[in-house]
């Protein structure tokens, strides 16, 4: 292979291509499989990546289209191939660098690489660190990972059934006491912070019982350790009833949390075709949102009755179906506050970013403010009363926000003060 260009890619036999760093990935057979399928519908589209090691082409990027075409021989017995030219230790580098770049790594995945690369290989933690683009302490968590936890653990950690967070909390504690936060993690199905609360309990214990104490109930030793309440037990619930009803408690707290999430951070942060990704779960949330004592529907097919406009409607976009499966699961946990969220539907076209707020379709009249650019404009669109019904805004998304704030405070407005573009929407809003 001397005279291979690095920047050429060519096609190598399947039976020629090594597989010596597999033992950095973990295994996934699902994904594996949809990449045979994907091969065999789209072709190869990204080349696999080697380096040369003791004159073998030996895969540094590329497992699973390894592992799919091998699923798909003979009809499937070459791989485009990419060659870098890199030592051993860049080699490892470059597994854990190619990963991050369009996706994360698992911290396990990061734990073998820089245990190959500081016990293996003979480098520093700081020299790690250089070669991996992190800092010491990221290396030293990620070595803590593998050589202090114990065997079962590792084992937990391998297989999904126990989480990094998990981990480095149960890391804390000597090899022989992890067994036992282990049982208890997945008996009383304690979350990262329980058990993070649960290691500095045991660690601060000074004898036997308390440990015991702590491991029997844990929950009742941290509410008792940060001077709260017990859980109250409702006498009118049987045992079963109340378990309900302390999961149907927890439900609405996770609702409430991914819906404050959502408002201040999430929207902005997903991109579309992580929307498009995510609809399925909020679906399958409307689909389960089912009691006993009642039926709940949401989604973008649901009709639902409208505080603010007196009507029902029926509102066909993502955010829509995402709020109103929140909202439904919080009125199955007992929280039955309206759901009034102002329709709004967004899109890019031609460079232009258009948004609509509101029910502009009912409107009465219709108020352009101009701008300076031509391609910036907004159009506020008036009920009978004078009252702000919708707001159509083109690279405008403040005043869409404003424009919002308008139509929930349900008051008239002045449409000479509307003409006025000096005059921002938010001072139109009453107080």
């Amino acid at each position: 292979m001397s005279d291979w260009d690095a920047s050429v890619v060519r096609p190598l036999a399947l039976e020629v291509l090594g597989e010596r760093y597999r033992r950095y990935r973990l295994s996934d057979p699902v994904a594996e499989e949809a990449m045979a399928r994907s091969l065999q519908r789209y072709g190869q589209i990204a080349p696999v990546v080697v380096c040369v090691h003791d004159g073998s082409a030996e895969v540094v990027d590329g497992f699973k289209r390894l592992a799919a075409a091998r699923l798909l021989l003979p009809r499937w017995s070459t791989l485009c191939v990419r060659l870098l030219e890199v030592d051993d230790r860049a080699a490892k580098a470059a597994i854990y660098a190619l990963n991050r770049v369009s996706r994360s790594t698992h911290e396990l995945e990061e734990a073998w690489i820089v245990h190959a690369l500081v016990r293996e290989d003979g480098l520093s933690q700081v020299e790690a660190a250089a070669l991996l683009g992190r800092h010491k302490s990221w290396v030293c968590r990620r070595l803590a990972i593998l050589e202090r936890l114990s065997p079962e653990a590792k084992e937990d950690l391998r297989l999904g059934l126990l989480s990094v967070s998990v981990a480095r909390q149960v890391v804390r504690l000597p090899a022989g006491n992890q067994t036992e936060v282990l049982q208890v993690t997945r008996r009383d199905g304690l979350n990262a912070a329980e058990v993070r609360g649960v290691v500095d309990l045991l660690l601060a214990s000074a004898s036997r019982e308390q440990e015991e104490y702590v491991l029997a109930k844990p929950r009742e030793a941290l509410q008792q350790a940060h001077g709260t309440t017990p859980r109250t037990w409702d006498p009118r619930l049987s045992v079963a009833g109340n378990r309900v009803a302390r999961r149907l408690a927890e439900l609405l707290d996770g609702l409430e949390r991914l819906e404050h999430w959502l408002l201040h951070r999430g929207r902005a942060e997903l991109t579309p075709s992580e929307r498009g990704l995510l609809t399925p779960s909020f679906t399958r949330l409307v689909r389960d949102t089912v009691v006993v004592a009642d039926v709940y529907a949401a989604g973008d097919i649901t009709a639902f009755h409208h505080p603010l406009f007196d009507r029902r409607l029926r509102l066909e976009s993502w955010r829509h179906a995402q709020n109103q499966g929140i909202a439904v699961g919080k009125a199955m946990c007992g929280d039955a506050t309206p759901y009034d969220d102002i329709p709004w539907f967004w899109t890019d076209q031609h460079g232009v970013n258009l948004q609509v707020a509101g029910l502009p379709a009912d409107a009465v009249r219709t108020v352009v403010r101009a701008n300076a650019p031509p391609s910036v404009f907004t159009a506020v669109h008036l009920a009978k009363d004078g009252s702000v019904i919708g707001v159509t805004a083109a690279n405008n998304p403040r005043e869409i926000r404003a424009g919002q704030a308008l139509i929930k405070a349900n008051c008239p407005v002045d449409p000479d003060a509307l003409l006025d573009a000096n005059i921002p929407l938010q001072r139109l809003i009453r107080r």
